[in-house]
Formats: C-alpha cells, structure tokens, sequence
C-alpha cells in the first residue's frame, strides 16, 4: 500500500519532467503519423526582401506579384530546358561517344540558357522598378549601393 500511495504522489513528477512547449511539433511517429510541416507560400505569393519596408499599396503589391508570377512560370520551363541540356551533357561525358565538339556545342547552349535567364531577370528587376513611385525608386537604389557586391539580396 505504501508503494502504490509513494508511486501516485510521484506520477505528477515524471509527468511533468518534460513538458510540451506551445510550438513543439509533435515527435516522428506520434499517432502514426510524422510531424507537420507548414507549407510555404508560392514564391509568387512573397514579395522580394528589399521591397519590405517600402509601404507598398495594395496596386503596386498586386502588380508586382502578378509579373513575379509570370516570371517565375516563363523561368520554370526555362529551367526545365536547362536540365535537360545538363543531363544530356553528363550521359555524353560517361559515354563511349564522347567528343569535344558535341561537348562544346552543348556547353554553348547552356551558357545561351544562362544568357537568357539573366536577361529575363534584368527585365524583371526593371519592370518591378518601374511600378514604384520615385521615392520608393530612391529608397531602393539606396539599399542597393549599401549592399556588397558579394552578397546578393
């Protein structure tokens, strides 16, 4: 009888040894199932940090998510495309029939690949910068000649 009254005031003690915080996710395999993961948004649906603390409106934020998008669907084939010449490249370096002319020739088009994406970012970049209005535009190239130019933002 002692032990079981000794093993009842104790139970309160060991469970709360180590208690769950607000947050915690619960562990691997808990009901079975692995813990949660929050989803992120659409990249589409974020705008870029530098364009945080400018106090967008509702227009301009809406403008600029809706050319992100387009950028973001125009750049996802073009990756595609790029893929597929990388991969076309390594199984013709492991092959038999390597030569340095279709080597070069396909180097040539993903360095045109690469070509175009900066482009198409620059056109990017432009055309978000065009929605802003001239103090926003001041603001931004303010930020940008304080960043170094190893570190992108």
């Amino acid at each position: 009888m002692r032990k079981l009254i000794l093993m009842a005031g104790l139970l309160p003690v060991f469970v709360s040894a180590n208690p769950r915080m607000p947050g915690d996710f619960p562990p691997h395999g808990e009901f079975g199932k692995p813990p949660m993961h929050h989803p992120m948004p659409e990249d589409a649906d974020r705008l870029p940090p530098f364009l945080h603390e400018l106090g967008l409106s509702e227009q301009q934020q809406s403008e600029i998510k809706s050319l992100l998008k387009a950028h973001m669907n125009l750049m996802g084939e073009t990756r595609k495309n790029d893929h597929a010449i990388k991969m076309q490249l390594h199984q013709l370096s492991y092959s038999g029939a390597y030569s340095e002319q279709q080597a070069t020739a396909l180097i040539e088009q993903v360095l045109a690949a690469h070509k175009t994406q900066a482009l198409q970012q620059a056109q990017l970049d432009n055309a978000i910068y065009k929605v802003l209005t001239a103090e926003q535009q001041t603001a931004v190239q303010a930020k940008i000649s304080k960043m170094s130019a190893d570190k992108p933002f």
